[in-house]
């Protein structure tokens, strides 16, 4: 997908096979090199494949990642006039600004330094339309908090807020994005010999995530190391203390009926546990995370109901 010969022509394809299924389609130009690709041909094959997404595509984007890439002012001078005249015509061209994860306290931070890029977007692509990235959840929530329960705040939020703040006179509106509370930094491939610790985590008040957890209950060390207690038996206990706390009692969510996520945990605390995965519990803190943020920005019209 990412091979830039014949101007990526096996990305554009894949991207107007899908057209043929979803109509509304947004490509993320590929940007990629080959040893011994001079300019004009790295030039030529990102044109090539603007020119394609141009001819099929309501919406093109371009993602840049702000701490690894230090050169996409130069695709985008490249671009530059095919830009113009695509949202000229009509098209949207979105620059996605991606920071992938931040660290607590640093959003303000971040903000003035996006700021300054995006000033620099404005005047290569005046008509872009931006698109903030970023999130803050840790690759383990006690690097950054308490080892039984604790509570951070989602510094994404702060860092779109602040960002918007700066540049609102030069672009009407800066998109909102993240990764769903998820670590960009993916772990599959680690194996828990030792097992895990239940943990449930709850986002809440749009912008702030709390958690409970605790570790099962053993005796004896090694081989002869015996479980007395089950994952479920801690899951329904982190669930309950989820469920008790005046953090979710006071919170507009956990009264909302239509939300997944919430159901689930209000299930597990009365014993019906669902899962004892913590990948399942993962769903739950996204599907929950998704529905604050799209209620804190206004596009939530899911009724409120209170639970029995």
């Amino acid at each position: 997908m990412r091979d830039p010969r014949d101007g990526y022509s096996n990305w554009t394809s894949f991207v107007e096979d899908l057209m043929q299924e979803k109509r509304f389609v947004t490509p993320i130009l590929q940007i990629n090199t080959i040893d011994g690709q001079s300019w004009d041909e790295f030039s030529d094959s990102i044109c090539k494949q603007f020119d394609v997404f141009a001819r099929k595509c309501q919406t093109i984007g371009y993602r840049a990642s702000a701490k690894r890439d230090q050169s996409f002012d130069a695709d985008l001078i490249a671009l530059q006039d095919r830009i113009g005249n695509f949202t000229s015509r009509g098209g949207t061209f979105r620059f996605f600004l991606d920071y992938d994860y931040i660290r607590p306290g640093t959003g303000e931070l971040h903000a003035y330094e996006a700021s300054k890029i995006l000033d620099v977007i404005h005047e290569l692509i005046p008509d872009a339309s931006p698109v903030l990235v970023a999130t803050s959840f840790p690759s383990s929530v006690t690097d950054v908090a308490g080892e039984n329960s604790g509570e951070f705040a989602e510094e994404e939020v702060k860092f779109h807020e602040v960002a918007s703040r700066l540049i609102h006179n030069k672009f009407a509106n800066v998109i909102f994005s993240d990764y769903g509370s998820i670590n960009p930094i993916r772990n599959d491939g680690i194996v828990m010999a030792n097992g895990w610790r239940p943990r449930i985590d709850y986002p809440f008040k749009g912008d702030r995530i709390f958690y409970y957890r605790e570790k099962r209950k053993s005796i004896g060390k090694g081989k002869g190391k015996e479980y007395l207690t089950t994952y479920s038996q801690h899951y329904r206990s982190v669930a309950s203390s989820i469920v008790s706390d005046e953090r979710f009692k006071h919170d507009i969510a956990s009264s909302d009926l239509s939300s997944w996520g919430v159901s689930q945990i209000r299930m597990a605390s009365s014993g019906g546990v669902p899962s004892s995965s913590p990948s399942f519990w993962i769903s739950v803190r996204m599907n929950i995370h998704i529905q604050q943020q799209l209620r804190r920005l206004g596009h939530y019209a899911s009724p409120l109901s209170t639970f029995d």
